[in-house]
């Protein structure tokens, strides 16, 4: 069983970095006429640490996820890469939304420490993480054919990542609504005020959108917090929803 999750996550890890690269190449027009073309500013250096630190994770986690050889000491290094990078993303993921919502609400500095407090909470968890699990070479395993790199936790450090792979969806999930909650409170100002002008603008497109975006996030980030939840409530119980929805939410 264990071996057909780590298939249909491979085979889900190949199909999210197709997507994300063939979005990557449709954007890079865009990227290049407005970031490399115009003065560079903190905002820019964000995206650009946002879009570039996500392509080295999506590498490294391919690289860690498909058949082939490596060493130990080299499963570990891109192990680190690949979780430093991630964390390094959604950080500046959560920046450039808080950064939206900043100027939205004329500096309001209330917003900025509670998003602040938000955000480096579930950073830290991120980071205190990264060493539960030792990545280590799969050769000579039964799972040489299907990963280059196998993950070991002991029983001790599987109980704080099983906590943490609740927490941190958690914390995500809180982070998304208070955006939400604060943009939609501007944008249906901004709508109210259109319509008794008579005028229809983009700004309601941009709502559902928005919306939709996180109705679809939430309900794989509530999937995953309640198949970890699973993990402790039920001896004998793996989280293999994790293994398999990953690479496609991080996509």
């Amino acid at each position: 069983m264990c071996t057909l999750f780590r298939i249909a996550s491979n085979s889900i890890q190949v199909s999210a970095s197709a997507l994300w690269i063939s979005e990557y190449i449709q954007t890079l027009p865009m990227e290049i006429e407005a970031v490399w073309n115009r003065k560079m500013s903190g905002t820019s250096f964000l995206f650009l640490i946002n879009r570039y630190s996500f392509l080295v994770f999506f590498i490294a986690q391919t690289y860690s996820n498909l058949p082939g050889s490596a060493t130990d000491q080299e499963c570990s290094r891109v192990f680190l890469v690949a979780q430093i990078c991630s964390a390094l993303s959604d950080c500046t993921t959560s920046l450039l939304m808080l950064l939206r919502v900043y100027a939205l609400y004329a500096r309001s500095k209330v917003i900025l420490v509670a998003a602040i407090a938000l955000i480096g909470s579930r950073i830290a968890l991120d980071l205190y993480s990264i060493p539960l699990v030792d990545a280590i070479s799969s050769q000579s395993t039964l799972f040489s054919a299907l990963s280059r790199c196998a993950g070991d936790v002991s029983a001790v450090n599987l109980i704080i990542q099983t906590r943490f792979s609740i927490a941190i969806p958690m914390l995500l999930v809180v982070f998304d609504i208070f955006i939400l909650i604060l943009t939609m409170v501007k944008t249906l100002d901004a709508a109210r005020g259109l319509r008794r002008q008579g005028q229809k603008g983009i700004i309601l497109v941009v709502l559902r959108d928005g919306i939709f975006y996180f109705i679809t996030i939430s309900i794989f980030v509530i999937a995953e917090t309640a198949t970890a939840l699973a993990a402790i409530l039920l001896p004998g119980f793996t989280s293999q929803l994790l293994l398999i929805s990953s690479p496609f939410i991080a996509a």
